[in-house]
């Protein structure tokens, strides 16, 4: 298709010569340079066998481009059916591009498991009244806490590898003697409340083994006796049991009924007021309601994966870090590139899942890693870490110091210790207390020291008294002396951003690399997969010798990007193209630079790459305004309320010198001493004022440490006028073209791109930075909004003709919604009112003319599991709708597209030819593949779109819940592909269309900006649709 044109390009002086990808026709005269191109370069990489040159051509041929490019394609809508679960059906496969043939890392399996029983498991260990472990007090004097003797303690729920040492001695007659299970292997385990077995009577043989090993069978309660195993990780006692068979499950027709074609319906298009040629009159079809349970598919999938794990689930060097991954002791990098104070291991493994898939059903195998605690004597990791070759003392000495008690606290956060005087753990607050000859509590109406205590409780002398005592949860007070660090624990979440980005550098493996690590957990895999456990239940490799699938692809062409106000460019299958150029640029007319680093260089470079990138440079005579640094261990809000201080300095400076408000501030941070500024800047600036911050961090730019006599690069200018541009408001690429031309499929209908996602969890920004006392409130304050059930959503969508200018909505809601945006009809409301207005203008009031409205919304959804999608097409499209009528009344009703974007699923693809390598090694930008690997029946499929920079790309799979548009596959892969394209803040695609990124990275500001969110209280405050909207930000790019 796109072999037989050759469209006019500009010639660039100086530039290498760019070579003709086309023939078959003449080419037109060159047309004249533009202020845009005099600084081009060829691009850094690209696909294939070696890099080539862009392709720059004037803007007025971008039609000619397109034409050729959906030459021989579907031109018309595509019937909208839909599946009998109400998710969109697929149209057809699509015929994009060049048909390819990519690599995947799926093994085909044969699956003859018939009838699985399922029983539920509730297993408990008794606690007898026993005296508190610790010298426990929620304040030192006060008596309060735990620990109390005597005091009755309600049985502990068991779980995991404990709970899975019981039903051994109950179903195989010795804890740990098989680590599949029973003998003949005849039931796996969860490892939390489900429990299946091919055998419909195991309470029978659980009750006789109860009884025989001196317990309580029959048909009431099990209980039984176990002694302690540490190893097994048995704490020993009585353990209660409760079996109970609740359902039986035919997996193998289950599965079978999956891969059976069903009968599509057809899906009609919304009322309208007028209908569009090509599509369908309304009919009013309603969403379906959200299913209230697993469906059978999912339910047998879920056994499968446990049969497939068997033999790794339970062994004794294996660690689950997440579902389906485990890592091996056995498998720890001898390097130790992660460090910290205590010790930290990286363990290498493997992600699994079996899948059900056009190509039938198969195993997923993925290499993984994941950072352990190092486990052992805590005093002995201490003293290596801080007082090697010294005695205990200096240890003391040493964590007197306020730096490395502050180290301390930070790296005991939520770890599990266990003391030698009892087989109890406990987590540990993170926070230090006084020596345990200091440390007095009240115990038995008398003042004692945690000394004492153990000597007079337990007839253990403290051979180490003056060493501080760390805390638990609730408040004990633990000898460190006394303690070990359990095994087995994930430390993923703890980590700062020095030891993240050592863990990414070493976790990444290159293509090549992950392929020979895959191989070889295959291949310890095959030993669960052609193991006991899978034969009993009836699973197998399809092949004696299993091999990973391979599928057809198709490779999308590259699509034509304005770069300049006449000029575009074709990055073709590189995913990256070379700068000199913006396609919107903004006029900068007031603005202000804020310093807390004695340097002007910075604004000549940037000066000066403004003007070579066509975007507005600096106003003239910008103000600069000179700060100091806050003071060390300011809290958050004291921390924002300075930075607000000298933002609104420079605001006024700026108003002052321009008579117009302060479009942006650019802040130049300190070059020691600035930890935590940066997000003081942002919750001052995007929380408070309402005012674009561009933050410069003075070692990269040049203007510290050891380059500082250079100055800023040329590159690192480059990319901060594209983040400048980008926070005015600006684009750096859009597709070239009028919409008619890019997406023929609509014929000029307005359209709406949006994105959604939810930040949940402590703000990443905010935590694990060296200790610093602003961070940790900050962070702890994050926490308890968490545990107060506050989680943030972002709303994103375009308002332009081109999707390339997003608004953005924020708010809060209670946590438990199941990760609904529960503002969605309001959010989008809000955005629908905003579309075709100026940035800095006022929303139009509602309703709209619908004249003015997008005739279709295109919603990319983020961060929702597969178990999710009924929800959310029943709750958040529903909202949708109803905001459509919000908006413009009851006559307005747009077509809508609801697209769920995935990154956390197990599918990797690798080429398998030179020709369509990417230089990193991996596949090339623009591979789409929608057979083999995909679902069955539902409308979806994977799409690389950028060029990955470390490591193995992850192709992300989009899955159309609601297709009212009659997108074929061409037309949403192309869409999709193109749009990867705009992100304004660099000159590379992204993996994910720009509204997903927005959403994804506005959501977390929201966390970050801590915004005062007022519960309301009684009901309302307690119910799960509560949600409070936040004050928005001026446009997207604040968030770039």
């Amino acid at each position: 298709m796109l072999g037989k044109v050759q469209l006019p390009r500009r010639a660039q002086p100086g530039a290498c010569r760019v070579h003709a990808r086309y023939s078959g026709e003449a080419s037109k005269p060159r047309g004249a340079g533009g202020r845009g191109g005099r600084s081009q370069q060829p691009g850094r990489g690209g696909g294939g066998r070696g890099p080539s040159p862009e392709l720059f051509t004037q803007l007025q041929y971008a039609g000619q481009f397109w034409s050729r490019l959906f030459s021989g394609l579907p031109s018309e809508p595509a019937p909208p059916r839909q599946l009998p679960n109400g998710r969109a059906a697929r149209p057809a496969h699509s015929t994009a591009g060049k048909t390819i043939e990519v690599l995947t890392n799926h093994v085909p399996l044969n699956v003859g498991v018939r009838v699985v029983h399922q029983y539920d498991v509730r297993i408990s260990r008794v606690r007898d009244a026993v005296p508190g472990s610790t010298a426990s007090s929620g304040q030192q004097g006060s008596g309060q806490g735990g620990g109390k003797p005597g005091r009755a303690r309600r049985d502990a729920r068991v779980s995991g590898q404990e709970a899975h040492a019981v039903l051994s001695t109950l179903l195989a007659g010795a804890a740990g003697a098989s680590p599949a299970g029973a003998a003949g292997g005849e039931w796996v385990f969860d490892g939390s409340q489900a429990l299946y077995s091919v055998e419909g009577d195991l309470r029978r043989r659980a009750a006789a083994a109860a009884a025989s090993a001196g317990g309580v069978g029959g048909d009431g309660e099990l209980q039984l006796q176990l002694a302690a195993a540490p190893a097994a990780g048995v704490v020993g006692g009585t353990y209660k049991v409760e079996l109970k068979l609740v359902a039986a499950l035919d997996v193998a027709q289950c599965l079978k009924e999956a891969t059976q074609p069903p009968a599509p319906q057809l899906r009609t298009s919304p009322p309208d007021e007028e209908q569009s040629e090509g599509f369908l009159e309304p009919a009013g079809l309603p969403p379906p309601l959200a299913a209230p349970s697993p469906s059978p598919r999912a339910a047998a999938l879920a056994v499968l994966d446990l049969v497939t794990r068997a033999e790794v689930a339970w062994d004794s060097d294996s660690v689950r870090t997440g579902a389906g991954s485990f890592m091996s002791y056995r498998l720890e990098d001898p390097l130790a590139p992660v460090k910290g104070l205590l010790q930290l291991k990286l363990l290498r493994g493997f992600r699994s899942a079996v899948a059900q898939v056009a190509a039938g059903t198969t195993l997923t195998i993925d290499a993984a890693s994941a950072v352990v605690a190092g486990d052992g004597p805590l005093l002995g990791q201490l003293q290596a870490a801080l007082a090697e070759g010294r005695n205990v003392s200096a240890l003391a000495a040493e964590l007197g110091n306020t730096k490395n008690s502050r180290r301390l606290e930070e790296a005991l956060v939520g770890l599990e210790v266990q003391p030698s005087y009892s087989a109890n753990r406990y987590k540990l607050s993170g926070k230090l207390g006084k020596s345990a000859r200091s440390y007095m509590f009240e115990s038995d109406g008398r003042k004692i020291s945690v000394e004492t205590y153990f000597k007079e409780r337990y007839g253990i002398t403290l051979r180490h008294p003056d060493l501080p005592c760390v805390l638990d949860k609730k408040g004990g007070a633990l000898p460190i002396e006394l303690l070990s660090v359990v095994k087995y624990q994930k430390r993923m979440s703890r980590l700062d951003s020095r030891q993240k980005a050592a863990y990414i550098r070493t976790a990444a493996l290159k293509p090549a690399d992950r392929m020979r690590a895959m191989r070889e957990a295959l291949a310890r895999q095959l030993g669960s997969v052609g193991g006991r456990v899978a034969r009993t239940f009836g699973l197998a490799p399809l092949s004696t010798r299993p091999e990973f699938l391979k599928v057809p692809a198709q490779l999308l062409p590259g699509p034509l990007l304005q770069v300049a106000r006449q000029q575009a460019v074709e990055p073709g299958n590189k995913g990256e193209w070379a700068g000199g150029g913006v396609a919107v640029a903004p006029a900068w007319r007031s603005g202000a630079v804020l310093c807390y680093l004695g340097q002007r260089r910075l604004l000549t470079a940037l000066d000066k790459a403004l003007s070579a990138s066509s975007a507005s440079p600096l106003p003239r005579d910008i103000p600069i305004i000179w700060a100091s640094a806050p003071k060390p261990g300011l809290s958050p809000d004291k921390a924002a309320a300075d930075a607000e201080f000298w933002l609104k300095r420079a605001a006024a400076k700026a108003e002052e010198a321009y008579k117009q408000p302060s479009q942006m501030v650019i802040v130049v941070l300190p070059d020691k001493g600035g930890v935590g500024l940066y997000d003081a800047i942002k919750a001052a600036g995007d929380g408070k004022l309402g005012l674009a911050t561009q933050v410069v961090n003075p070692a990269k730019a040049g203007l510290a440490g050891p380059g500082a006599s250079s100055g800023p690069s040329p590159s690192y200018a480059a990319q901060l006028a594209l983040s400048v541009n980008a926070k005015l408001g600006g684009a750096t690429t859009r597709p070239a073209g009028r919409p008619q031309d890019w997406l023929p499929l609509l014929r000029g209908q307005r359209l709406m791109v949006l994105g959604a996602d939810i930040s949940r969890g402590a703000a990443a920004a905010l935590s694990g930075r060296g200790g610093d006392q602003q961070l940790a409130a900050a962070e702890a304050e994050s926490e308890a909004q968490v545990s107060a059930g506050v989680e943030y959503a972002a709303v994103v969508a375009s308002v332009d003709s081109h999707a390339v200018d997003y608004r953005v909505q924020l708010s809060a809601q209670v946590a438990g919604n199941r990760d609904i945006v529960v503002s969605m009809r309001e959010s989008v409301r809000r955005l629908l009112l905003q579309y075709g207005v100026p940035q800095g203008k006022e929303a139009a009031a509602a309703p709209r003319p619908v004249s003015e409205l997008p005739e279709v919304l295109l919603m990319y959804r983020d961060g929702l599991s597969e178990s999710q999608f009924d929800a959310a097409l029943a709750e958040e499209f529903t909202a949708i709708v109803q905001a459509c009528t919000d908006a413009g009344g009851p006559s307005y009703r747009p077509r809508i597209s609801f697209v769920v974007v995935q990154k956390s699923h197990n599918t990797r693809f690798f080429p398998t030819s030179n020709e369509f390598t990417h230089k990193s090694g991996n596949v090339l930008p623009g591979t789409a593949v929608d057979r083999g690997v995909t679902d069955p029946h539902a409308f979806d499929f994977f799409l690389n779109s950028h060029a990955g920079i470390q490591g193995t790309n992850r192709a992300p799979r989009y899955t159309a819940l609601v297709d009212e548009v009659g997108f074929t596959a061409e037309a949403l892969q192309l869409l999709t592909h193109t749009l990867c394209h705009t992100y304004p803040a660099c000159t590379r695609a992204l993996s994910l269309p720009p509204a997903v990124r927005y959403a994804d990275r506005a959501a977390d500001r929201a966390r970050a900006l801590r915004h005062t969110v007022a519960r309301p209280s009684g009901k309302q405050g307690r119910g799960v649709g509560w949600y409070d909207m936040l004050p928005s930000l001026a446009h997207a790019g604040h968030v770039v």
